[in-house]
């Protein structure tokens, strides 16, 4: 989900915490683990901050085996930084 609502959003679809599905965190890694001629993975929105715990530790998998990070977000950098205050795992998963 996210709250968000940014102008021109190209996935307005995603803003509904109460739509889509969940999946396991091990169901993901093991997709991510199967991947072929991949180099990276790309988490974006809803807003992946959304979900700071479970992204995290996908972004901490994803590095520890050899693939780069990127991720969309409507935080601002600033905000992020503001978040790190309060929540330690802000910081990490952007860094």
């Amino acid at each position: 989900g996210c709250t968000h609502n940014c102008l021109e959003c190209h996935n307005p679809e995603t803003h509904d915490f109460k739509a889509g599905y969940s999946v396991s965190l091990d169901s993901v890694k093991e997709q991510i683990r199967n991947l072929e001629y991949q180099d990276g993975v790309t988490f974006s929105g809803g807003d992946p901050m959304m979900q700071i715990e479970a992204l995290e530790e996908l972004a901490r998998f994803v590095k520890e085996n050899g693939m780069n990070v990127w991720c969309y977000t409507g935080f601002t950098f600033e905000e992020i930084l503001e978040l790190a205050k309060s929540n330690k795992h802000y910081l990490y998963a952007c860094f």
